[in-house]
């Protein structure tokens, strides 16, 4: 309905009607404001009943957990002191291992010290023995060797002296026996100069200028003819020049001389050979002759 064909009295009606309705509205929510405050009372007794409740347990509770706090910390103060007093003995324990492991290693250090000086002290002493006995042994080798050589000295010595001497006594029967050979070599030119009754003579026992004797002609050399002549002491010869020392040679041997007074008395088989041989010399003693000549000339 409208509100312009509304009648006054049906305004009238509806704005009452519209106060009752706000009324009960009120009255409504009034009631139920009454009801919560009571409830909120009744609550509020209880709650306060229930806070002081809670609040008595939480006390006790309090107090009990105090209590259990407080023995717990004195659990945990008496494990706290046995833990440090554990830690103590172990550290204790630890430090009196090190000590003695310390002590020990020590021990054993002064130990090996004590086997070590021993063993330096075995070890000089060894090898001062070892040095003494290679010393004594070289000195009794050297000595030996001394002795030895002394006595090899004094025999070498003595076989030297004694090779002097027969070397001596061989060079005067040498000397002697080549000075013989001088001699009889002279000797036998005057028995053919001198005596024309000798028996035939062998060509090996002719006065041969050569020390030793010959048997043939290649025992007449260059060398042994010119040694011969040129002989230091030989006799019979003192004061004469080379020239002259050759010369006299020369003319035993030349042919006419030598083929008519000695070769008839050789015996007649070997005759020819004597010829041969004398020939040999005569050749040899030429050049002889020729080779002193010609120093002469150079000087």
């Amino acid at each position: 309905m409208k509100d312009e064909h509304m009648e006054e009295e049906d305004h009238i009606f509806l704005e009452q009607l519209r106060a009752l309705q706000l009324d009960h509205v009120l009255t409504h929510d009034l009631e139920r404001c009454r009801e919560r405050m009571t409830r909120a009372a009744a609550e509020t007794d209880n709650r306060t009943k229930e806070h002081e409740q809670r609040d008595r347990q939480a006390a006790k509770l309090w107090v009990e957990g105090k209590n259990k706090r407080e023995e717990a910390a004195a659990e945990r103060q008496k494990e706290l002191e046995a833990e440090i007093r554990r830690r103590e003995e172990e550290r204790q324990r630890a430090h009196e291992e090190q000590e003695r492991k310390l002590r020990e290693e020590q021990e054993r250090l002064f130990r090996e010290e004590i086997a070590r000086k021993a063993k330096e002290e075995q070890d000089r002493k060894f090898h001062e023995e070892r040095n003494r006995k290679l010393r004594e042994a070289r000195e009794r080798i050297l000595r030996e060797e001394r002795e030895r050589i002394e006595k090899e000295g004094r025999k070498l010595q003595a076989r030297l002296l004694a090779e002097q001497a027969r070397r001596a006594a061989t060079a005067t029967r040498q000397q002697d026996n080549i000075m013989q050979q001088f001699t009889v070599y002279e000797a036998k030119w005057d028995e053919l100069r001198n005596n024309n009754t000798l028996p035939p003579i062998d060509v090996s026992q002719l006065p041969w200028p050569v020390l030793g004797g010959i048997h043939s002609t290649e025992q007449i050399t260059y060398e042994a003819v010119r040694t011969f002549i040129f002989y230091p002491d030989r006799p019979s010869v003192e004061g004469k020049s080379t020239r002259d020392k050759v010369k006299a040679e020369v003319l035993r041997f030349h042919p006419d001389k030598f083929n008519t007074r000695v070769v008839p008395k050789v015996q007649p088989s070997q005759q020819a050979v004597a010829q041969e041989i004398a020939s040999a010399v005569t050749k040899i003693l030429t050049s002889i002759m020729t080779e002193e000549m010609d120093k002469e000339k150079n000087e």
